[in-house]
């Protein structure tokens, strides 16, 4: 958990939280997401999660998959002249 002793810091500054963030480099709007997910679940709520989608809309069926990488291979070694 890497979020905690930044979410401190603003905290526990003087300066407002605008001003604290700037100086982090960071939006304000990330430091209110991580203050709320805090609030709601504590720090394991901050704990580093997958950025990968839990499902995917419309997946390639495992049938055409095959035929769609060649196919993409072959247009990659066309545009690359390998």
């Amino acid at each position: 958990m890497r979020y905690p002793p930044r979410m401190l810091l603003v905290e526990q500054s003087r300066l407002p939280v605008r001003r604290t963030m700037e100086l982090f480099g960071l939006p304000r709007s990330t430091f209110y997401r991580w203050y709320d997910q805090y609030k709601l679940g504590g720090p394991e709520a901050l704990a580093d999660g997958s950025s990968l989608p839990g499902w995917v809309w419309n997946p390639t069926s495992a049938d055409i998959r095959p035929r769609s990488l060649t196919w993409r291979w072959r247009k990659l070694s066309c545009r690359f002249g390998n």
